[in-house]
C-alpha cells in the first residue's frame, strides 16, 4: 500500500505541473487533405482494405476525396470512422462516372450552405469541379476539388488546366467577402507545368504525390493574401513506403496509386471575412 500511495502521489504531482496546453487547451490547427483513392467503390475494396483506408483518413480533419464511384463505400467509411460525415457530389464524367466527396470530422467541421458542382454549360470539363464552404473554429474557407482529365496527350489535357485560375476567380466573385478559396485535387500535371496561370496563388506541394515517387500530380493551391491561416506545415503521406515497404503493387491494390496530401491551418485567428459567403449555386466559367 505504501508503494502504491507513493506512485499515486508522484503521478498527481507530475500532472499538476504539466504545461496547461497539454491538459485542457483545444487544438489550434486543423488538417486539410486531398486524396485520389483509386476506384473507390463498394465492390473494389475488401473490409481489410477499407479499414486501412479509414485509418489513414482519420489522420485528417477534412479530406477532399477524388475518384469515388458510389455512395455505399462512403457509408461504409463512416461506419469505420464513426466521428466523420461526408457530402458527396452528383456523378461527373464521360463514360466512367465519378463522385467527389468532402469527408470531415463532424464534431469540429461545420458545412456552410450547400455544396455544388460548378456550372459548365460550355462543356469545358470532363469532370466539373465540386465546391463547398466550411468552417472549423474561426477558420472559414471555400474549397474547390477537381480531378482533371488524363487524356492521350498533354496538349489535350492542358485545356482544362489553363482554366483553373478562372475557376478560382469565378468562385471568389460569387463568394462576396469570403476570399479563402482553396483549390485541391488530382490535376494530372505537376505544379510547375506551363499550363498553370494562377496569378497570386501558390502550390503547397512540390514533391512526388503518387506511389513509387512517379509523379507530382496532386496539389493544394492557396492565395496567402487571403488564406492567412496557413500554418506552414504540409505532408505527403508515403504509405507505400511506411506501411508497405515500397511494395508498390500491394499499396496500389490496398489503397491507391496516389498519396494523401495535407496542410495545417490555424483555427483560432480572428475571422477576416465577416461570414459573408455568397451563393455557390450559379458559379460558371465564361
Amino acid at each position: 500500500m505504501k508503494v502504491t500511495s507513493r506512485i499515486l502521489a508522484v503521478i498527481a504531482v507530475t500532472l499538476l505541473y504539466l504545461p496547461i496546453t497539454s491538459r485542457c487547451e483545444p487544438p489550434k490547427t486543423c488538417s486539410l487533405a486531398s486524396w485520389n483513392i483509386r476506384i473507390l467503390s463498394d465492390n473494389s475494396r475488401t473490409p481489410e482494405e477499407l479499414s486501412r483506408i479509414a485509418m489513414i483518413l482519420q489522420n485528417y480533419d477534412f479530406i477532399a476525396i477524388e475518384e469515388v464511384r458510389d455512395l455505399r463505400v462512403l457509408d461504409r467509411l463512416t461506419q469505420l470512422c464513426t466521428n466523420y460525415s461526408y457530402i458527396a457530389s452528383p456523378q461527373v464524367g464521360g463514360g466512367v462516372k465519378e463522385i467527389y466527396a468532402f469527408f470531415y470530422r463532424k464534431d469540429i467541421v461545420q458545412p456552410i450552405g450547400t455544396a455544388c458542382l460548378l456550372k459548365d454549360t460550355s462543356n469545358y470539363f470532363i469532370r466539373e469541379p465540386f465546391i463547398g464552404t466550411f468552417k472549423i473554429g474561426n477558420f472559414d474557407f471555400t474549397i474547390c476539388a477537381i480531378h482533371l482529365l488524363f487524356g492521350d496527350s498533354a496538349k489535350t489535357r492542358r485545356k482544362e488546366l489553363v482554366l483553373m485560375r478562372k475557376v478560382v476567380a469565378a468562385i471568389q466573385k460569387a463568394n462576396y467577402k469570403e476570399d479563402d478559396v482553396i483549390l485541391v485535387g488530382d490535376f494530372n500535371f505537376p505544379y510547375n507545368d506551363v499550363g498553370w496561370q494562377m496569378g497570386d496563388y501558390i502550390p503547397l506541394f512540390t514533391g512526388k504525390t503518387t506511389i513509387g515517387n512517379k509523379s507530382a500530380f496532386d496539389n493544394m493551391w492557396i492565395n496567402e493574401k487571403y488564406t492567412r491561416e496557413f500554418e506552414g506545415s504540409t505532408r505527403i503521406y508515403k504509405y507505400d513506403h511506411d506501411e508497405y515497404n515500397d511494395d508498390i503493387n500491394a499499396a496500389y491494390k490496398a489503397c491507391s496509386d496516389h498519396r494523401p496530401i495535407s496542410a495545417k491551418f490555424y483555427i483560432d485567428l480572428l475571422d477576416d471575412d465577416i461570414n459573408d459567403y455568397g451563393n455557390l449555386q450559379n458559379i460558371e466559367v465564361k
